[in-house]
């Protein structure tokens, strides 16, 4: 029996080493345990920040250098919703899955989640993407400068850059020049609406059509 009715151990039904033994005591303790959960944000983040990104450098570095069947707008939408799978499968047990800081603020107000906590985890959850953009950018090093080469020998990199289509565009997204940006935050507010309904609904005990099994395939390919 453990000290703590609360929390039953997994070495407390199936042995294991004692290293393991050690650190999953360890890892129950008050500071080691909210570190846990800050990381699990951050991996969270990380993975789909990765994946989607990922898949973005290959669709805008093959259409700038005509590679043929390098990315397509299918690989980016598929990169982010098998990554969010992972991020919810691997790491939402841990940290409860909000992976946005949009979820953290929601789970303030509506839910009495803690305020401190939510901090932490917002710092983690971009701590994650900036530590993927940095791995994307390394990864696709060579093709992306070569894509800037052949911007400026266009003589398009200035107009293209910051765009969907340029280079920028695989770290951030930028509506199209001259889009109405009244129409643009119609389109980002229905999108996240959408999605926010379908975390929701999902999250919901009472909701007998998604059963927790299928909570994570519901919002990834949301």
């Amino acid at each position: 029996m453990t000290s703590n009715p609360a929390i039953v151990y997994s070495g407390d039904v199936l042995p294991r080493g004692r290293l393991f033994e050690s650190w999953e005591r360890t890892r129950h303790s008050k500071p080691v345990h909210w570190f846990i959960e800050c990381f699990a944000e951050s991996m969270g983040v990380f993975l789909y920040t990765w994946a989607g990104a990922g898949a973005t450098a290959a669709f805008v570095t093959g259409n700038i250098l005509g590679l043929e069947g390098v990315g397509s707008l299918l690989g980016i939408g598929l990169g982010y919703a098998f990554g969010i799978l992972l991020a919810l499968s691997i790491c939402s047990a841990t940290s409860g899955g909000h992976f946005n800081p949009c979820i953290s603020i929601a789970q303030v107000v509506f839910r009495g989640f803690p305020l401190m906590k939510a901090a932490r985890f917002i710092v983690f959850q971009v701590l994650g993407g900036y530590i993927a953009c940095l791995l994307v950018y390394a990864q696709w090093r060579d093709l992306i400068h070569a894509a800037e080469a052949a911007l400026t020998a266009a003589g398009r990199l200035e107009a293209v850059q910051f765009s969907s289509s340029g280079t920028g565009g695989i770290l951030a997204l930028y509506a199209p020049p001259g889009a109405h940006l009244g129409l643009t935050w119609v389109n980002e507010f229905v999108t996240d609406f959408v999605l926010a309904l379908a975390i929701w609904a999902c999250i919901d005990p009472t909701n007998v059509l998604v059963p927790p099994q299928a909570a994570p395939w519901v919002i990834s390919f949301a």
